[in-house]
């Protein structure tokens, strides 16, 4: 995957500072008490600023940024003779891993007051399902783009991408689902291999059975 530039990473330095700025304040005073106003002079930007990156302090709390994250580029070499949906589940836990970053405190300390204000306002949950949802166009793009980079055909394309992305919305929305659940803060990656470990054995069991 290739790493952002300067511009790009000072963007995302922004993005981080309003969205960790946005769980703290609610963390501490509650969802309805906090104001954009607040959460820009907490991050140290100007409200239009925030508005830059997010359309309101609930996509901030979740981290829903107003630019849509590049889906992950891959490298077919490194999955020679690897099925499609075996190579998306590997791209898409390696990217979950890096927002993650399990060794900065300060992401995990976010995380983790993020998770105990779901708790309390599981509604919040539901917006990152929708965010899930708005994005099945362009995964379903980035699906047939590896299909045909590894030489399916148009007819196989199309047969098996939106299956592939039905089974990965199964994944994400167990994970998401446990991590919002889940008060000890685990990194969201760490739900992702669960969900596709169990979704995997269920499918086992029923061949054998």
């Amino acid at each position: 995957m290739t790493q952002p530039g300067l511009r790009e990473t000072k963007k995302q330095r922004t993005a981080a500072a309003i969205e960790a700025a946005a769980v703290s304040l609610v963390h501490a005073h509650g969802f309805d008490a906090v104001t954009v106003e607040q959460i820009a002079e907490r991050a140290d930007v100007t409200p239009r600023t925030f508005f830059n990156y997010f359309r309101n302090k609930d996509d901030a709390f979740l981290g829903v940024h107003r630019e849509r994250e590049p889906l992950p580029e891959v490298d077919l070499a490194d999955y020679s003779g690897v099925d499609t949906l075996t190579v998306v589940i590997d791209v898409f836990r390696q990217k979950l891993r890096a927002l993650d970053r399990d060794g900065d405190a300060s992401i995990q300390s976010v995380n983790k007051k993020r998770h105990e204000v779901l708790a309390q306002h599981p509604e919040l949950l539901q917006r990152e399902f929708e965010k899930m949802t708005s994005l099945e166009r362009d995964f379903t793009s980035f699906v047939s783009d590896v299909m045909r980079r590894q030489g399916h055909t148009e007819a196989e394309i199309a047969r098996d991408s939106y299956t592939i992305l039905a089974i990965m919305g199964a994944f994400f929305h167990q994970s998401f689902r446990a991590w919002g659940e889940d008060l000890g803060g685990e990194p969201l990656a760490v739900h992702f291999d669960r969900a596709v470990e169990n979704t995997t054995r269920i499918l086992r069991d029923r061949e054998t059975a």
